[in-house]
């Protein structure tokens, strides 16, 4: 396994063993996690099995975070001879310490669990490399599970990058090799740079059997975590909750790190690895369009890579004034039953909150088909909570004039002239092709005799 030194890392595992037949009834194992070169136990945990039943009950064991080992593996033992085999299922190392501690904490710090298949016979390699940086180049170990030959710096494949200084591992480690990796220059962000070791590019000693393939990937991240800060305004002088958003996770913000002015901090509290949130209690003295304003200092948390974070501020003004709705056109309109109707909406006005305009809500229930009474109702609240006077819009869907027109001369049984108004203010939707319509309508009516 790649870990990371100064984490604390929880491994788990589920064991038991073929034993031969002649075991006893009970057996003691012991698993190790040792150092890769040495064998040096870091920790370890013996359990008794019993021999009579198949036993897959879980065993785990910490790995501190004082371990200052980055290669290591799973060593096991028993006192009993006739141990002739182990079987391992659900295999998980999780990092478990909080976020930054330990002297070589990251934001994202995982462990690199490398699976050497016992049934192939072919060199196999585990190449291990950071999960992500922003160094201008960074070192690659490949760990050979036997001795190897022919090895060449031209047998490694990047992509996105370049390698050099192919060398051995000092010792002690053995069938251990460390290279240099360039990202190329003004990457991608977030792009990855992945290092692979393609088959047949090396031989066993003594049998001369060529190497299985394998590559191991490094996100390269040159970018500042930036930080948002919510919300932009308040409307009373009780304590606000305020939440700090970075755009990635970070390692780790504490309270010192931020400070406010006309306002006392509490409750500071980590949500995830990139939000937090904090209690601002506003002084008792501050009145309307007095501000308060929370800082977070530049540089002071970093993300996986390793970048600072960017400086962020907030100033949220004290602010207990309502906006304004203003309906643009009629406040009531006429549509003709069936034709489009288009509402034109209203304006949204606030002293403070530059953004109002965007945060105005229009629910229009309007069915064109069907003649009723409908309302459209405009509602919008500030950055500081202050809630606006609802406005409504009264839209009559009405039945078409020329019908109207054409049902009302259909029903005049009496020969005497028929004399009505018709006027068609305020109806939307009305072209000058529907007037010349109406009119024809009209005149067709009393031929001769029409007011």
């Amino acid at each position: 396994m790649v870990i990371i030194p100064g984490v604390e890392y929880q491994v788990s595992l589920k064991a038991t063993r073929r034993l031969h037949e002649d075991t006893p009834a009970t057996v003691d194992t012991t698993i190790e996690i040792v150092t890769q070169a040495g064998s040096e136990v870091i920790v370890g945990n013996t359990f008794t099995r019993d021999n009579t039943v198949w036993n897959l009950s879980e065993e785990t064991m910490v790995i501190p975070a004082s371990n200052t080992e980055a290669n290591v593996r799973l060593q096991f033992s028993t006192t009993n001879t006739t141990t002739i085999g182990m079987i391992i299922d659900d295999l998980s190392v999780v990092r478990v310490n909080p976020l930054g501690a330990g002297v070589l904490a990251s934001a994202d710090a995982i462990a690199t669990v490398g699976i050497i298949d016992s049934t192939v016979t072919a060199p196999q390699v585990l190449i291990s490399s950071p999960f992500t940086t922003n160094a201008e180049s960074f070192v690659v170990d490949l760990l050979f599970n036997e001795s190897i030959s022919g090895f060449e710096l031209s047998d490694l494949q990047v992509l996105k990058g370049t390698a050099s200084n192919l060398i051995a591992s000092p010792s002690p480690a053995v069938n251990s090799y460390q290279v240099t990796i360039t990202p190329d220059a003004s990457p991608i962000e977030n792009s990855n740079v992945i290092i692979t070791l393609p088959a047949a590019s090396v031989e066993a000693v003594g049998n001369a059997e060529a190497n299985t393939a394998a590559s191991a990937t490094t996100i390269y991240d040159v970018i500042k975590p930036t930080v948002s800060i919510t919300p932009e305004g308040f409307n009373t002088l009780s304590p606000q909750t305020f939440t700090i958003n970075f755009s990635e996770s970070v390692a780790v913000l504490t309270l010192a790190e931020i400070t406010a002015t006309n306002a006392s901090l509490s409750n500071f509290n980590k949500i995830d690895n990139s939000t937090y949130s904090i209690t601002l209690d506003p002084l008792d003295t501050l009145v309307e369009n007095e501000q308060i304003t929370l800082a977070l200092i530049a540089d002071v948390v970093f993300d996986a890579a390793g970048n600072l974070n960017a400086a962020a501020s907030i100033t949220s003004t004290f602010d207990q004034t309502i906006p304004v709705i203003s309906i643009v056109g009629d406040d009531v309109v006429y549509s003709i039953q069936g034709a489009s109707y288009i509402d034109l909406g209203a304006n949204a006005t606030d002293s403070i909150d530059a953004n109002i305009a965007n945060k105005l809500v229009t629910v229009n229930s309007v069915d064109i088909n069907v003649i009723a009474d409908y309302s459209v109702t405009y509602d919008v609240t500030d950055a500081a909570g202050n809630s606006a006077v609802q406005k409504t819009r009264t839209v009559k869907i009405v039945i078409d004039p020329i019908v109207t027109i054409k049902n009302y001369a259909d029903d005049q049984a009496s020969p005497e002239p028929v004399i009505f108004d018709f006027e068609l203010a305020g109806v939307t939707g009305v072209t000058a092709a529907n007037l010349a319509d109406v009119n024809a309508a009209i005149e067709a009516l009393v031929s001769g005799d029409v007011d």
